[in-house]
């Protein structure tokens, strides 16, 4: 087993082991947001595309919200659904469902109906809060009432302001939907306590306070963006910028012109904003840089660092089962442990086990992650069956295919789904992506199994090249024979200009396989 009482002494000695979430045994997110809040009031606490809000600001339209809320009847457990961008009036529908004891549920406002509709089913909201002014057709349900906010209506009238809810730190505050596209939705119940510790965490290791301030481009409907960055910052009094759509040389631009001091992102974002970006001034406000949500190449890590010498880089592993951050990378680790995501956070603890019996590897060897801490789901929402499966024996099984060497450095070499069967031999797609990411001329790749009458599966590639260059089949190949093994070597490449993402800014490798036969193949 792996924990981190031995990785972070720095923690450690600020607020000592024993010390580090003593305080959410008696509280809730929206009590701990409320006293920031008024500690703060005169300060910028959120900016998105149509003005800034203070602190003192925003707590009236959480209270008009609430007040609102508590008018229609939302009761305790009840869910609130948020189908909004980034905006001021998501900010406001989380806190003010959490004031009244509602269960807050973040979904993208872009999906499909039928996967809307499966969701909808799944979770039966009480309420659908969606932007006023976005031309939507939303779906009409029994006993589920539709709301479109504008949050400056919300001053228009003032209702009695309702008590916060019981204080209770192991009730369900989100429920938040994995990415999947077919079959059954699967929501992860995330508690106030789930939520706080992982905030606690990321205010300790990251140094965060009021005077920092995040450019959230990353959509609010994702842990990252949710949990990493909106509440971590205005948990400690900072500002948020919110970004609707992101577009690589706006980003850059708002992170000079609003002084941006921390930024939190997908490696998506990253490299469009570092690789194919050539118009750049080094922002010496910028002093920290985090990556999470899929694998990040060295070479994207050290364009970052030769861009900004001055900003710390953090590279981070998690999941939404665990309320973000399960592994933090310290900016002084990055060059001697490349490829690895770092060490466990505080407060939780690694397992790496032969998927088939459970039983711990050793050092550097493959196995499945499990992971156990304060930060790890209670479950999914109606779901005791998957509940039951995932979090059996008290642990969580990520089924993230990982390895931790003997100083406690994690290493994922992907998801046990995408593992290849080559004839026998397992081929793990991390493996093969970070030395492609190394390769000069490649922007992104993605490899994945296809059918083999011989083999079973054959390794496929989807690779898509930096700006003005390119490489063929056999460059990359030769690229690769001194540092994979001659298994591992794809046979197909499949190019694109930009590879196909999911809603939570994730490589699409179902769609891969689905479009391999029609996508241009590359020259050999």
């Amino acid at each position: 087993m792996y924990s981190w009482t031995h990785d972070w002494p720095e923690v450690a000695q600020i607020v000592g082991v024993e010390h580090l979430y003593p305080h959410l045994e008696n509280t809730d997110i929206v009590r701990e947001w409320h006293a920031m809040a008024l500690r703060f009031r005169d300060r910028l606490a959120v900016q998105d595309d149509r003005g800034e809000w203070s602190y003192g600001r925003l707590v009236q339209a959480v209270e008009m919200m609430a007040a609102r809320l508590t008018e229609l009847r939302v009761k305790e457990g009840d869910r609130v659904f948020l189908a909004l961008p980034n905006s001021v009036e998501f900010v406001v529908s989380f806190f003010a469902s959490l004031w009244v004891g509602a269960i807050a549920v973040p979904v993208n406002p872009g999906l499909g109906q039928e996967e809307m509709v499966r969701v909808i089913d799944d979770a039966k909201p009480r309420v659908f809060v969606y932007l006023a002014s976005e031309s939507v057709q939303p779906l009409e349900y029994p006993e589920m009432i539709l709301w479109p906010l504008d949050v400056h209506d919300l001053f228009d009238g003032r209702g009695l302001v309702p008590q916060l809810a019981a204080r209770n730190a192991d009730r369900v505050a989100v429920v938040l939907y994995t990415s999947g596209t077919t079959g059954q939705p699967k929501g992860v119940m995330l508690s106030h306590r789930n939520i706080l510790t992982s905030t606690t965490t990321y205010r300790y290791v990251f140094h965060l306070n009021e005077t920092d301030r995040t450019l959230i481009a990353i959509p609010l409907f994702h842990v990252t963006g949710l949990v990493g960055q909106l509440l971590a910052c205005l948990l400690v009094g900072a500002a948020v910028v919110l970004v609707r759509k992101y577009s690589a040389r706006q980003y850059m631009e708002w992170v000079n012109s609003e002084r941006i001091s921390f930024i939190f992102a997908v490696p998506t974002i990253l490299t469009l904003a570092f690789l194919r970006e050539q118009n750049w001034q080094t922002p010496s406000h910028l002093r920290l840089v985090a990556s999470g949500g899929a694998s990040i190449t060295p070479t994207l890590i050290a364009r970052i660092q030769e861009l900004l010498p001055h900003a710390a880089f953090y590279n981070t592993y998690g999941m939404t089962e665990v309320s973000s951050p399960a592994a933090i990378l310290p900016p002084q680790c990055v060059s001697a442990h490349r490829g690895s995501v770092g060490l466990p956070v505080p407060g939780i603890t690694f397992r790496v086990v032969d998927w088939n019996t459970g039983v711990d590897v050793g050092p550097d060897q493959p196995g499945e992650l499990w992971m156990r801490g304060p930060m790890v789901t209670k479950g999914y929402w109606q779901r005791p069956d998957v509940t039951r499966e995932v979090l059996a024996g008290g642990w969580l099984h990520s089924g993230d295919i990982a390895s931790c060497d003997g100083e406690g450095f994690l290493t994922i070499h992907g998801r046990i789904k995408d593992m290849i069967n080559r004839g026998g031999e397992k081929v793990y797609a991390l493996d093969v992506e970070r030395p492609l990411g190394e390769h000069p001329a490649v922007m992104e790749s993605a490899v994945y199994g296809i059918d083999s009458a011989v083999w079973g599966e054959e390794v496929a590639c989807a690779i898509s090249f930096r700006p003005g260059m390119r490489a063929s089949a056999e460059e990359l190949n030769a690229w690769l024979r001194p540092r994979v093994a001659r298994f591992k070597i794809p046979t197909a490449y499949r190019v694109w200009r930009e590879l196909p993402r999911n809603a939570n800014g994730k490589i699409d490798k179902r769609r891969l396989q689905q479009d391999h036969d029609c996508a241009p193949e590359l020259a050999p």
